[in-house]
């Protein structure tokens, strides 16, 4: 096989891997490494950084998750001073993901829980980014599929 063949055949092999729905599969795993991160009360303060723990409540807020918890209003996946993003569960329920042939994006689907997000943020609880640990298990995936692609197409 000439280079140009080669050439020819990698150019129409990439349109058919991503077609193949890999960017679907990379947003429900990016959905899946992160939703139980946060759960157990860990960020990713920057891209590809090691993932920390949440910064902590104030006082203040314990003793009022200490309150919610005794109404009954707090998830009971959690308590009143751990912090995990999680006070109803709301949040957490809402994380969602969609894909395009070439992106993959996770998300909080309802606009309450992006507002809550932002405050998590500007709190210094930044959560969705992803760690190196993470990236290099989303790499894999897409690593493999390519691999399947070009075994697919008899390159």
């Amino acid at each position: 096989m000439s280079f140009k063949n080669l050439e020819i055949k990698m150019r129409a092999l990439i349109p058919g891997i991503l077609a193949d729905g890999v960017m679907e599969k990379v947003a429900v795993q990016i959905e899946q490494l992160v939703f139980p991160r946060i759960k157990r009360g860990f960020a990713v303060l920057k891209p590809k950084a090691p993932a920390t723990p949440l910064k902590a409540l104030s006082p203040k807020y314990k003793e009022r998750r200490k309150r919610l918890q005794k109404q009954g209003i707090l998830a009971s996946d959690t308590a009143p001073g751990k912090s995990n993003q999680t006070k109803t569960g709301d949040m957490l329920k809402s994380l969602s993901h969609s894909s395009t042939p070439t992106q993959a994006v996770v998300f909080f689907s309802d606009e309450d829980s992006q507002k809550k997000a932002g405050h998590q943020v500007a709190s210094g609880r930044t959560t969705m980014n992803l760690s190196q640990t993470e990236y290099n298990k989303i790499l894999k995936t897409i690593k493999d599929e390519i691999k399947q692609g070009i075994k697919k197409k008899g390159l």
